[in-house]
């Protein structure tokens, strides 16, 4: 299953917004997972893994959301932001969604 959502008539997969977030210089890794949602349809839900030096703020939230913003419809921001140490990984090296979604169920930060 291919996961993807439709703003309007525009559908994203989840590798294209969590390439854009990689381009912010603070992130070193992202993953994004669309959790259910009755009235939306679906929430999105971003884990962001920053480089060295940098500190999770406010202001880099805001950095974030406007990047989205600029390239993709309002609808593509993400719900949530979650910053994590490690982004979990599957046996083959591969970003494990489904660890994503079970913390982001969870509201595990």
């Amino acid at each position: 299953m291919v996961e993807a959502w439709s703003p309007f008539y525009y559908q994203h997969h989840h590798l294209e917004l969590e390439n854009l977030l990689k381009q912010h210089q603070a992130v070193s890794d992202a993953g994004v997972v669309g959790i259910p949602d009755i009235i939306k349809g679906e929430l999105r839900h971003a884990f962001i893994r920053l480089k060295d030096g940098h500190v999770w703020s406010d202001e880099l939230k805001c950095e974030l959301v406007s990047l989205v913003e600029k390239t993709y419809a309002k609808d593509c921001i993400p719900h949530e932001f979650y910053q994590v140490e490690k982004m979990p990984k599957t046996r083959s090296g591969k970003l494990s969604r489904q660890q994503l979604k079970t913390w982001a169920l969870d509201g595990v930060q």
